[in-house]
This record gives structure tokens, C-alpha cells and sequence, in this order.
């Protein structure tokens, strides 16, 4: 009997790429076939790909960064970001979602702006989540897909399995964003208009 309550890992998530693919599931990332191959080189690649392209709320995290040194000109702080950033989203005021947006710019690993709250900076952005239990299944699913894709003629040697894994990618994508975008908590429309109403109370 099959095990549907088992967690996300990497090999399932190749897998969903095999199915599409009509291949023979692999035991592991280092299999010696063309797709063990293949997932072994690139698996980590497209998932941070996947992760640094658009906001994903599982991969979000915040921090308040210290001041790490002062830039020659431009901005008055630099400050360090973190190990396992991918993409820094915009910086507001208390890193409230519907503060004011503040200046920065970002040069290698740092972050160059005028603001600071109590000799600090708060952020979020989205870490390198390497983890497949964190992963949403349809962001699984659409990770699945995309690995299909890009190497579905390498593997199968048939052009018209791309056109296959395309349509399933785009299918899959649209619906990862479509629940990702219910799942953040307040909209910042939403939030105004309650604030708003708490204070005509």
C-alpha cells in the first residue's frame, strides 16, 4: 500500500520529474542513470532558482541585521546580510509590511541604506531553504516540473516531452502562486482598512 502521508524530500521531488518523464523513479540524487545525473548536478541549482524568484512565504524569514561598517559615500550603513539570503525583499519602516519604504541598495553581501531602529535593521527576505518538509507540496510539485523540463530532452531524447513538462511546469507554477498569495497573512489593503476602521471606532 502506498505511504501518502510520507514527507517531502528531494528523491520524491525527482521523481515527480520521472513520472512526467515516463522514467523509472531513481533511489537517490546520485543514481547512475541520465536523470541520477543530472538531479545530482543540478537539483540544488533550480531550487534556489525556484526560491529567489518569486517571494515564497515558507521561505521568508526576518532579522535585524547590526550595523557592520560605514560606506565612503552614498549611504550612511552597511550592513551585512545573512548566510542564507537569496533575495532581499523591500526594507520598511519596522518592517511592517505596510511601513514606509526606505532607500538601499545592495552590493555583494551587503545592504547600504540611511535606516536603522534602535542601532539595528530589520529585514525579511527569503533564505536558502534547503529542507523539502518545509517546501508546500504544490511549490514541490511545480519544483518537479521545472526539473522535467530542463531536462526532459536530455534524458528521454524525445522533443515532445518538453512541450509536455512546459505545460505541467506553467500549470503547477500558477497554482504554487495562486496559494501562496492566500497564505501571507493580512493583504496590506485589508490591514489599512482595519486600521482605519479601529480608529473611526
Amino acid at each position: 500500500m502506498a505511504n501518502t502521508s510520507a514527507p517531502l524530500s528531494e528523491v520524491g521531488i525527482a521523481n515527480m520529474a520521472a513520472a512526467l518523464l515516463a522514467e523509472y523513479p531513481i533511489p537517490s540524487l546520485d543514481h547512475d542513470s541520465p536523470l541520477g545525473r543530472f538531479m545530482a548536478r543540478e537539483f540544488g541549482y533550480v531550487r534556489n532558482e525556484m526560491l529567489e524568484a518569486y517571494p515564497w512565504h515558507f521561505a521568508k524569514s526576518r532579522a535585524l541585521l547590526p550595523v557592520a561598517s560605514t560606506p565612503p559615500f552614498g549611504f550612511l550603513r552597511a550592513y551585512n546580510l545573512p548566510a542564507d539570503c537569496l533575495r532581499l525583499l523591500p526594507i520598511r519602516y519596522m518592517g511592517r509590511h505596510d511601513g514606509e519604504l526606505y532607500p538601499y541598495e545592495v552590493e555583494s553581501n551587503q545592504v547600504l541604506t540611511d535606516y536603522e531602529m534602535n542601532g539595528a535593521l530589520p529585514i525579511h527576505y527569503i533564505r536558502r531553504e534547503t529542507d523539502p518538509t518545509k517546501f508546500t507540496p504544490l511549490f514541490a510539485r511545480a519544483l518537479g516540473s521545472r526539473l522535467a523540463l530542463l531536462c526532459a530532452q536530455r534524458v528521454t531524447g524525445k522533443a515532445s516531452y518538453y512541450q509536455v513538462c512546459l505545460e505541467a511546469y506553467r500549470s503547477a507554477l500558477l497554482e504554487a502562486y495562486n496559494a501562496d498569495s492566500l497564505s501571507r497573512g493580512t493583504p496590506e489593503s485589508q490591514y489599512n482598512n482595519e486600521v482605519l476602521a479601529v480608529r473611526g471606532a
